[in-house]
This record gives structure tokens, sequence and C-alpha cells, in this order.
């Protein structure tokens, strides 16, 4: 599926979004606002409020001069047991973007293209028995803008 409007190639969410036992793949989008924070992305899901994720697996999805390959969040973010595979996008995180706070639990982020798998606008952010690894760019980039906190605790990044 692509999307017309440059945000969410498969679901946008502007309230709470809570998904269990989901597979979002070969989703894209196009934004015309070459990269600019808060504009548009999410290759297969944008949301403006909580989103909550369960057991769900994101492949090949990719957002095109925008942020998110997977997930551009601009709200509350949990995963867990969740599998974030071959994501991109060109301006930021291949598999997630943004969120704040954002709860990452036994997840796994692999070959996804991007400045990094999961970046990060401030904010807290905490990661749980999650694997990382075979990513272009960081693993976890996290830029600050006023008070950053990251808590990494039992994950493997490669």
């Amino acid at each position: 599926m692509e999307s017309g409007a440059g945000s969410g190639g498969a679901i946008y969410s502007g309230g709470s979004l809570t998904l269990t036992g989901c597979t979002l793949q070969s989703n894209s989008v196009s934004v015309s606002n070459k990269g600019q924070v808060g504009v548009g992305g999410g290759g297969a899901i944008f949301s403006s409020g909580t989103v909550d994720l369960t057991d769900c697996t994101f492949g090949d999805n990719t957002t095109r001069t925008g942020l998110g390959g997977g997930l551009l969040s601009f709200g509350k973010t949990n995963l867990t047991n969740c599998t974030l595979n071959r994501n991109a996008d060109d301006y930021g995180g291949g598999a997630i973007v943004r969120g704040d706070p954002v709860s990452l639990t036994n997840c796994s982020l692999t070959d996804n293209d991007g400045v990094a798998a999961i970046l990060l606008f401030g904010g807290t952010s905490t990661l749980t028995d999650c694997e990382i690894t075979g990513n272009a760019g960081s693993g976890l980039w996290q830029i600050g803008f006023g008070d950053t906190t990251s808590t990494i605790n039992h994950c493997v990044l490669t």
C-alpha cells in the first residue's frame, strides 16, 4: 500500500493505537518535505497518539524523503515482542523515529536502513532484552533536545 498523504503507509492514527499479532509488510510513503522533523513519514504507521504494539512484525516498509521507515510516532510508544526487519528511510530511523517515552521489550531490529535503527528526538527511552543488529547506520541514535535519557538492559547492539 502507498499513502498519497505522506504519512502512514498502512495506518494513520491521531489517537491511541493498540495492535496485537499484526504484520505490516511492504508499505511505503513518499514525503515532499525532505526530512523536516514532524512533517511526515511512517512507512507502515504514523501516529500522533499513544502506540502499544505486541507480537507485531514490520518488514520491508519504506519512507522516502521522510522519517521512520517502519514507524513514526509522536506520542508514548511501547513495543513488546516485535520484529522490525528491512525497513528503510532516507532521513532518520530505519525502524522507529521519535516517541516519548519509548519502551521496547524483547524486540528484534535487524537489517534496517537509515541514520539509525531507532532515532529519538529527546525524551526517555528504555530498551530491555532487545537485539539491534546488522542495521545500516547506528543502532540507537538519540538527539538531545532538553532532558534525554536512554536505559539499555540486557540488549545486543552490533
